[in-house]
């Protein structure tokens, strides 16, 4: 279940919702495609600044996998469609 909690506009430089966004995920939407391959990008990069990253053969496949998945969903063959 989402929160959205009066939404943020785009120059606020904080989160101003005090409660989380998600109040509930149900275990089985975690187990569709499109979740599994974004979640398989997780650990590909590094959040630290300035800090240079080697890109390897099976990071490269996640990435084709991930957009291959999300192109299969009607919001993005829509987009493709129309944008």
């Amino acid at each position: 279940v989402i929160d959205v909690q009066g939404g943020k506009k785009p120059y606020w430089k904080e989160d101003k919702a005090k409660d989380p966004l998600f109040t509930f995920v149900n275990d089985r939407e975690l187990q569709r495609s499109t979740y599994k391959a974004f979640m398989a990008l997780l650990d590909n990069y590094s959040a630290q600044v300035g800090e240079g990253e080697s890109v390897t053969y099976a990071e490269k496949k996640e990435n084709w996998t991930f957009l291959h998945a999300i192109m299969q969903t009607g919001p993005m063959q829509f987009c493709h469609k129309y944008c």
